[in-house]
Formats: C-alpha cells, sequence, structure tokens
C-alpha cells in the first residue's frame, strides 16, 4: 500500500534481509506491471545497438591448434591480444595481427584463426562488439559504456507507448 500523505509504502511480506545504504527498490502498479517495464528495458538495450566488450578468460592457446572458437556474442571482433607472461596482474598483453574469423552455421560460434602456431598455454585477449545481455535479475548491471538515462527515457517512452495502445486517447496518465 502507499500513503500519499506521508509518502509512505507499506509491504504485504517482509524483506529477505535488511536494506542497506544505497539499496535500490522497485514498485509498479497494474497499469505499468514490472514484468512490462523488465521488457521496456530490455528492448531499450537492444535498440541501443552493440558496445564494445573485452574477454580475456575465453580462450587459452594450445599445442597444434591454430583455430578456437570464439565466444557467443561476438557480432565483430576487432582487435585479439597474446598474453606473454603468465604472471597474474603483469600479463604483459601484445597485440597481434595474424589472425582471421572464419564465419560458422547459424548457431554454431565462429571461429578465430591464427596463421601461425602461437605458443600453448596463454591466454588470448579480444576486443569486439557485442549486445548488451538482458538485465533480467536484481544484481544484473548495466554496462558503463551506456548512460542509464538513454535507456530509462527509452523504455518509458515505450511504457507509454503501450499504455496508449492498450487504452487509447483518453488516458493521459
Amino acid at each position: 500500500d502507499f500513503a500519499n500523505s506521508t509518502s509512505t509504502i507499506s509491504l504485504r511480506s517482509s524483506l529477505g534481509g535488511t536494506p542497506a545504504v544505497g539499496d535500490i527498490y522497485a514498485v509498479s502498479k497494474k497499469r505499468y506491471p514490472m514484468s512490462l517495464l523488465d521488457q521496456k528495458i530490455n528492448e531499450a538495450l537492444r535498440l541501443a545497438g552493440a558496445i564494445e566488450k573485452t574477454d580475456t578468460t575465453t580462450i587459452t592457446t594450445a599445442d597444434n591448434t591454430t583455430v578456437h572458437s570464439l565466444p557467443a556474442g561476438v557480432l565483430e571482433l576487432r582487435e585479439v591480444w597474446l598474453q606473454t607472461n603468465k604472471v597474474t596482474d603483469n600479463e604483459l598483453w601484445q597485440k597481434v595481427y595474424d589472425w582471421d574469423v572464419l564465419k560458422s552455421a547459424t548457431g554454431t560460434a565462429d571461429k578465430l584463426v591464427f596463421t601461425g602456431q602461437p605458443s600453448s598455454g596463454y591466454k588470448v585477449g579480444l576486443k569486439y562488439l557485442g549486445l548488451h545481455s538482458s538485465l533480467l535479475v536484481y544484481s544484473d548491471k548495466l554496462d558503463d559504456s551506456i548512460h542509464p538515462d538513454l535507456i530509462v527515457y527509452a523504455a518509458a517512452i515505450a511504457c507509454l507507448e503501450y499504455r496508449k495502445l492498450k487504452v487509447g486517447e483518453g488516458d493521459d496518465t
């Protein structure tokens, strides 16, 4: 329930833990249910387009292996780097240029193909364009490269358009 006079929200049941300073909660009404808000936020993320991503954990070089599966979601591979030192936090990454992408069938990971044999046991760093993953649960985070207002305003407009289609021109809220 919500008391307009005091701007106080009363919950049907208690929260799962003690709220911490800075915790954020969302409350919705039937007019704009949480599932609709989630849907419109994720639509706004998809419409925002590709973002630059980095991956330094998926691929490790191996003997007699010059072809490696790329991680899911790579739309355009931009740079490839090789670890030259196995010391944590001092990997000494070196940009490499002797690679290509082999497109695979739909539903199958594309392949990173080195034209030479890299040393075995080193991590491969990838810089690529990919889509933002969907925000589905409380702990999911918006990538720092996307300004939150871009998503919030686009989702709000989409919710208003949804409401207008549902009830027509007569509802101005």
